[in-house]
């Protein structure tokens, strides 16, 4: 729970769109960028539903794009966004892809796991297949 606190009191000091290119696949989307996500389970950091249709065995990942939000909007999407009706409000994007690229003007960091492991420019691919798990067959 402080956790989430200590993250949205960051957010909020810290608020602010930047202009971001995110390429999928090849295809450029220019926008400005208040949260950008890559996800391939549908759930972020403190169970937060970002990316609801994202599907772990699609080979896919789902990029979750809230563009220019104003101080005054961040409490009705963030709202939204855990209630997990955020994908139909105007100023969120999904795209899907299996190459996804980050670049901002200024660096911004990037986050994996809760952790700040760098900063843009990055690119993050899937790679098919590259995680097995055991499973206990009498399950």
């Amino acid at each position: 729970f402080l956790r989430g606190v200590y993250a949205a009191a960051r957010l909020g000091l810290a608020f602010g769109a930047r202009e971001m290119q995110v390429t999928v696949d090849g295809t450029t989307h220019p926008s400005r960028v208040t949260l950008c996500e890559a996800a391939n389970t549908y759930r972020i950091a403190q169970a937060v539903p970002i990316a609801p249709e994202a599907d772990i065995a699609d080979g896919l990942l789902d990029i979750v794009i809230l563009s220019d939000l104003k101080r005054h909007e961040l409490r009705p999407y963030l709202r939204a966004l855990r209630a997990q009706m955020h994908l139909g409000l105007p100023k969120v994007t999904l795209l899907r892809g299996r190459e996804i690229r980050f670049e901002a003007a200024r660096a911004c960091n990037v986050h994996a796991d809760d952790q700040i492991i760098g900063v843009t420019p990055v690119t993050i691919t899937v790679a098919p297949n590259a995680l097995k798990v055991l499973v206990d067959p009498r399950l």
